[in-house]
């Protein structure tokens, strides 16, 4: 492949095919740029299945091959998304489902976990919240992007129901938990476990309250401070600053800080937190307490490891959908999950849009 492309006459048109084969991953970019220097007098054409390889060319022009019906090829030029990386762009293209946007990694538990509660979309993790809610955004707002629902979705955190109503307009909603984690300290899934160890789900219960109510009032003072801190930095974001002087610049800002009042915003999340702890509310408290190791301190009682848990909240879910044995457990478990997490309003999409979301199956 070298010689051909160092050896074809000036100026040609160069067409390679697969030109990931029979190269390590490490180098198929590099080698292939280096003949492009040599070559620059040519315009090359890679034909790839290779999403990687395809990405790694920022500036060049993609071109996706949808469908060939033995005569005609159906193809589409892909265009750049602004705030969208390439690489993400084109593992959407052809995908049948719904894009779903999460937080963490491919490995990470939030990864995991919603794969098995929306095996309906296409899951796709981004890291941070916020890329989740930029991804999101992004891709919603490219012009017929070849008929792809996106969403979002995300812990709940410190955020204000206020907050929490923007973003579900773009698409992007939160779980019923402050943090993922929180998942494991549910109801549904401690009584799971507890039903696998033959264990009394009111007795487990019984001391999973007591502890978290416990957890939860030894915290308030701190967990108020945090959550009117994000609500302070989010009300501060939305200062737009546009001014054409240095009069306007402090007009501006000191009509946008007067608004501010800091301790109406302590003493309302106060109040939240005081009127679940109050309630002793188990499903609010989940909801509003922020606090990823809470589940190590409660699977004790489920008699369940810590080390253990999480995988066997995996396993279970997994074997609710085998189809010669599923887990008794495991399906009501996945049930119950698929019921108190987020359902996105997919049934919206246009005929034209279903019919664009049928084509890009062609290209799979």
């Amino acid at each position: 492949l070298i010689a051909q492309a160092m050896c074809v006459p000036p100026n040609s048109l160069v067409i390679v095919d697969e030109p990931e084969v029979h190269l390590h991953k490490a180098i198929q970019t590099i080698l292939w740029d280096a003949i492009e220097r040599e070559r620059a007098d040519c315009t090359f054409i890679y034909i790839t299945h290779d999403l990687e390889f395809a990405a790694s060319h920022p500036d060049a022009t993609i071109i996706w091959a949808k469908s060939f019906n033995g005569s005609v090829w159906d193809w589409v030029q892909v265009d750049p998304i602004d705030g969208f990386p390439t690489d993400l762009t084109l593992q959407i293209l052809g995908c049948r489902k719904p894009v779903l946007f999460v937080e963490g990694t491919a490995e990470s538990i939030d990864t995991n976990l919603y794969r098995r509660i929306y095996p309906e979309y296409h899951v796709l993790p981004r890291g941070s919240c916020h890329k989740v809610i930029e991804s999101t955004r992004a891709l919603r707002s490219a012009d017929g992007f070849h008929g792809t629902q996106a969403f979002g979705l995300i812990d709940r955190d410190f955020r204000s129901d206020a907050e929490l109503n923007a973003l579900e307009k773009d698409g992007v909603l939160a779980i019923p938990v402050a943090e993922v984690e929180n998942m494991f300290c549910m109801e549904c899934v401690l009584g799971a476990a507890a039903m696998h160890e033959e264990k009394s789900l009111a007795d487990v219960m019984r001391e999973v309250r007591r502890t978290v109510v416990a957890e939860f009032k030894n915290a308030l003072v701190d967990q108020a401070t945090k959550h009117s801190r994000h609500e302070v930095h989010h009300l501060l974001s939305q200062f737009d600053g546009k001014s054409r002087n240095r009069d306007e610049f402090v007009g501006s800002v000191t009509k946008f800080t007067a608004k501010l009042d800091p301790e109406a915003v302590f003493d309302h999340r106060m109040q939240r937190l005081q009127d679940a702890l109050n309630s002793e509310n188990y499903a609010e408290i989940l909801s509003l307490f922020n606090r990823k190791g809470l589940y190590r301190q409660l699977c004790q009682f489920t008699g369940k490891t810590v080390e253990h848990f999480p995988r066997w909240v995996l396993r279970e879910l997994d074997k609710a959908s085998c189809c010669e044995n599923p887990s008794p457990i495991g399906v009501d478990l996945l049930k119950t999950l698929r019921e108190e997490f987020p359902k996105f309003a997919t049934s919206s999409l246009s005929k034209s849009e279903l019919q664009g979301v049928e084509a890009t199956v062609y290209g799979q």
